[in-house]
Parts: structure tokens; sequence; C-alpha cells
């Protein structure tokens, strides 16, 4: 009978350890817990950051924008006729750098006294006009603009605005330039 008794002993010290390795097995699994939900916060957190940081950085402009760039040259101010009505134009070449196809969807006249008016533009091939309003740039090619119903007046610069926000080229050099 002895020999039940110690096991009975042995039985009781075996359920008591039991009990007392479930403290240890809830705390690691409250610990993973724990480091997940915090983990899972900090994640979202700088989710947000960065969201919040591209949004700044690309608001205003167009991702397909990024490469394009213009450049102009060869503006040249012209009487069309020596009528008394002002009738004036200009010629310029508009060239896209970028590798990307733009348009030409505004020109700007700005004059040395610190007025600017918009310009009626459009390429002139042969005696034809088309293309009114808005000139296609395919990446690495120019094109011919004219400008008209312009001012007699000194212009300081002329600027081609393309449909990618931010993206236009300038002209400061106006070859004829009225006085």
């Amino acid at each position: 009978m002895q020999k039940t008794k110690k096991c009975n002993i042995q039985n009781k010290k075996t359920s008591f350890a039991t009990k007392k390795g479930i403290a240890p097995l809830l705390a690691s699994v409250l610990l993973v817990a724990f480091t997940l939900a915090i983990g899972l916060f900090i994640a979202s957190w700088f989710q947000d950051i960065a969201e919040t940081q591209t949004e700044g950085a690309t608001s205003g402009s167009r991702s397909d924008c990024i490469f394009v760039t213009l450049a102009m040259s060869n503006t040249n101010f012209t009487n069309r006729n020596s009528s008394s009505s002002g009738d004036y134009y200009m010629t310029t070449l508009v060239e896209n750098t970028g590798g990307k196809t733009t348009n030409i969807v505004d020109i700007q006249i700005i004059y040395t006294d610190g007025s600017t008016t918009d310009g009626t533009f459009y390429i002139n091939k042969s005696g034809t006009v088309y293309n009114y309003g808005n000139v296609t740039l395919t990446p690495n090619s120019i094109k011919s603009i004219v400008i008209n119903n312009t001012e007699k007046k000194n212009i300081l610069r002329i600027r081609a605005i393309s449909d990618c926000p931010g993206k236009y080229a300038e002209t400061a050099s106006i070859s004829n330039n009225p006085s």
C-alpha cells in the first residue's frame, strides 16, 4: 500500500507542476501578440507617412510628365501686313528634348510693361493652318509655331506651356522686337 501512496503523491506533484506551466505559456503568447500589435501600428503609421510624402511630392504633376522637357529658339516678331489694325505675328521653334510626347496648349506673351496675353497659335505648313491651338510634340521633335494677335509692344519673353503641369519653355531672345 505504501507504493500506492507514493504514486498519488507523485501524481499530485505532476498535476501541480502542470498548472504552473500555463503561466509562462500564456506570458509568451501575450508577448507575441503585444509585439505584433505594436509592429502593425508602426507599419500603418509609416505607410501613412509615406503616402503623405508621396502625395506632397506629386501633387499637381503626372507621372507621365516626368520625362517631358521643352526648349524654345529662333523667335521672330514679324508684321504680317501693313494695315493700321496692328495685325502682327511671331514664329518660334519649340522642341521636345525629353522622352515623352506632350502638347503645347497655351502660348503666353509677356511684355516689358508687365502685362501678359495669351497668343493664338498654330502650325502653318505650305500656307495651310492646322493643329490650331494645340501642337503635339513627340520626343526629340521640333515644330515651328506661328503666334497671332500680338500687340505692337516690346516683348520680354514668350512662354510655350505644355499639358504637363509646370512644364514650359521660354525664350528671352526675340528678333525684330518692336519698340
